[in-house]
């Protein structure tokens, strides 16, 4: 079989995914849905190519069809999203269950406070869970497919107690989150506890992936730069984070506080001491 004969076969395997029906919604995939299959499908078959599996890769020539809708991949389909006195609300409620032993809102609050995908969160196990300076402070994720999403977080202050309590009485590869059978839980199981958490407040009900697309906003807006929310994200590129995560406006705002901060700090303060 000719190369062009293999890359003919990889066009005709997109488009009939793309014109294909959804069996739930017997409608044709979302843009976002078929191009994050395209882009897949490449890095597997190039992986392949690279070790002589394949002489050819079906799709390298392959081009996406349609645009992605802005910030979609965070917001998911409802669209919706916290303002920040409900995800305040939001938050407050998540760590008065978690203090109490609710492990479901621990887990939510991951999904908050670092940003972390569902998938990420079920699959930790109680060996992740570090120490640099106090017990539970570090959070390794060392299982990604892309490089980035390989990565250390720093655990905010007040989940290290809940999740040094998630351990406890644990084997090192014990998941951190568990059934009660001892079973890891599904990646649903945290869509349903920050959808939970929101019935409780009375706040727009959003996606556990729509946590993400906050973080990158309020810290965005806060002046932290692009490359370093990537990072946390575990974002290969920086632009992902600002254009399909971050609110519009989001990074030009804190580009401001930045600016103000600067000021405030330098140029102002120089002024007042020279008075």
């Amino acid at each position: 079989m000719g190369d062009s004969t293999v890359l003919s076969d990889g066009a005709k395997l997109y488009e009939e995914l793309r014109t294909r029906p959804s069996p739930k919604t017997n409608k044709p995939f979302a843009a976002d849905t078929h191009r994050n299959l395209l882009a897949q499908t490449k890095s597997f078959l190039g992986w392949c190519v690279e070790r002589h599996w394949l002489r050819a890769n079906p799709c390298a020539g392959v081009k996406g069809i349609r645009r992605r809708r802005p910030r979609c991949k965070s917001l998911g389909k409802t669209g919706n999203t916290l303002r920040v006195k409900e995800a305040r609300a939001w938050y407050v409620q998540a760590v008065e269950l978690a203090d109490v032993g609710d492990q479901g809102a621990t887990a939510a609050l991951l999904a908050m406070l670092l940003g972390m995908r569902a998938s990420e969160i079920v699959s930790r196990r109680v060996a992740d869970l570090d120490e640099d300076g106090a017990p539970g402070d570090l959070l390794w994720i060392p299982c990604a497919k892309p490089p980035p999403g390989r990565r250390t977080l720093e655990v905010p202050a007040v989940l290290r107690p809940l999740l040094v309590e998630c351990v406890e009485g644990k084997a090192a590869e014990s998941h951190l989150f568990e059934t009660e059978e001892g079973k890891p839980h599904w990646r649903d199981w945290i869509i349903h506890n920050v959808r939970r958490i929101c019935d409780l407040v009375g706040v727009p009900e959003v996606t556990a992936h729509a946590m993400r697309g906050l973080l990158a906003t309020l810290t965005a807006e806060r002046g932290l730069a692009g490359h370093l929310i990537a990072v946390t994200l575990g974002h290969e590129d920086e632009r992902t984070t600002m254009n399909a995560y971050a609110a519009p406006g989001a990074a030009a705002s804190g580009a401001n506080r930045r600016g103000l901060v600067l000021l405030n700090g330098g140029l102002l303060n120089k002024d007042k001491s020279a008075k």
